[in-house]
């Protein structure tokens, strides 16, 4: 029954790749990314002899083809796309793979190849590609959203299996990477509390918002939930930039009035249990993880420090120490791997998509600041960038952001329109000096 499902799903998105519905593809891609590598880990489905994903990748590369054909002001967004930075940053990681000391890079069993790392980041522009509406951001929100819901649902329900005793829920799949999710859909949730316009809607989310954070707390990441707190700050302070402080303080109130009732729901002690445990001095031997690697780091050849180890430097920087080959910090992997160069290239592509969320005038612009600082923080504890959730939520900030400006401000008058042309006055304005 479910091949048939899958079957049939493909074909709709297929169909979809031809409308200017095209980001229900993405919606699509982001639901079988999430579920299926949580709920069902070790047995990815297959459509003939390629994988699920592999056939999204095709849909919806058979997208982007035909947008080309069909959205003459497509080639326009595209260059308001941080096409620079993303494309030094992809340059340096292929580098690096060959530069590597062994050659796990291209051929691994273990490790994620150097193609698997293509695959993954060129979920930026296949992301970007299939925004084309302003009402695409509310319908990857909602997917999110969902997204979280569902999995928070599993997560209590395997909590409630084992009477809520067991540490982090008892799930086998990993509970950081669950959150990663969980958190991402949360922030529209929160989004949609203080942002939609109706009453019935607010009190729809409140019970659902509930259930996310009993979830999260389960779960107990206590990385992803310091990054939804950034996320959260960063996106309520454009929902109520220019107003009252007595708003704001309500605002405030609910959230810790929901986050408190959360607490006390049965499962919540898991998140404490987090803060008992033997190793919490340092972050589950993360500290130590990351000081042996600055002391390889700097105990390297300038060569080295500039361009990095390669892609397989947890191999020999890692491993005669540790059993799990993970940096823990996304920064510092890419430091350690692509050297100064690629992070200080890292950090300039997230630079130029911030410029880029600070200039959007899209009606939900804070959520797009809400995603961003999560991700920004989310990558001090985990290597969030090897996952597609990353670079899909980038790449919809950008193509959000290239939208044009009859979609971002749909009250301005049409003869205020300005040139969006490229060399027109708005040129500068959009995509800055990055």
């Amino acid at each position: 029954m479910l091949p048939i499902f899958y079957f049939v799903t493909m074909a709709v998105l297929a169909v979809l790749a031809l409308t200017r519905q095209r980001i229900l593809i993405l919606c699509g891609f982001y639901c079988f990314y999430a579920l299926l590598t949580v709920l069902d880990q070790d047995n990815v489905p297959h459509l003939g002899p390629v994988t699920i994903y592999r056939a999204l990748y095709l849909i919806i590369l058979v997208s982007l083809v035909a947008r080309l054909v069909q959205d003459p002001s497509f080639l326009l967004r595209v260059r308001r796309w941080p096409l620079a930075s993303y494309c030094f940053l992809l340059i340096l990681i292929l580098a690096s793979a060959l530069y590597t000391r062994t050659g796990s890079a291209f051929s691994s069993d273990a490790n994620p190849t150097v193609w698997d790392n293509l695959a993954i980041i060129s979920m930026f522009w296949m992301a970007a590609s299939q925004v084309q509406k302003e009402s695409d951001l509310k319908i990857m929100a909602g997917t999110t959203a969902a997204v979280s819901l569902a999995l928070c649902v599993w997560v209590i329900w395997n909590a409630a299996q084992l009477n809520f005793a067991a540490l982090r829920g008892g799930i086998e799949a990993n509970q950081n990477y669950v959150s990663q999710f969980v958190v991402a859909g949360a922030i529209p949730l929160i989004g949609i509390l203080f942002m939609a316009k109706r009453r019935w809607v607010k009190l729809a989310c409140l019970p659902i918002l509930l259930c996310v954070m009993l979830g999260a707390l389960i779960l107990a990441s206590r990385g992803m939930i310091a990054a939804l707190a950034v996320g959260v700050v960063w996106m309520m302070a454009g929902v109520f930039r220019g107003r009252r402080r007595r708003t704001m303080l309500g605002a405030g109130v609910i959230l810790i009035l929901i986050f408190g009732v959360a607490l006390l729901l049965p499962g919540s002690s898991s998140f404490f249990e987090r803060f008992q445990e033997g190793n919490l001095g340092t972050l589950s031997e993360r500290t130590i993880i990351w000081s042996l690697s600055l002391k390889y780091f700097t105990g390297s050849s300038w060569g080295r420090m500039v361009f990095g180890q390669g892609l397989s430097s947890p191999d020999f920087v890692i491993a005669p120490s540790f059993d799990l080959l993970n940096y823990h910090n996304q920064y510092l992997k890419y430091l350690i791997e692509q050297g100064v160069l690629g992070a200080a290239a890292f950090l300039i592509f997230l630079y130029s998509v911030a410029r880029r969320v600070v200039q959007c005038r899209h009606p939900l612009k804070p959520l797009l600041a809400g995603w961003l600082g999560f991700l920004i923080v989310a990558g001090l504890s985990s290597t969030i960038a090897d996952y597609h959730q990353f670079w899909i939520l980038l790449g919809m900030t950008a193509g959000v952001c290239a939208l044009p400006d009859t979609l971002m401000n749909a009250t301005q008058p049409a003869d205020a329109q300005v040139n969006v042309g490229p060399r027109g006055p708005h040129f500068h304005r959009v995509f800055g000096r990055v």
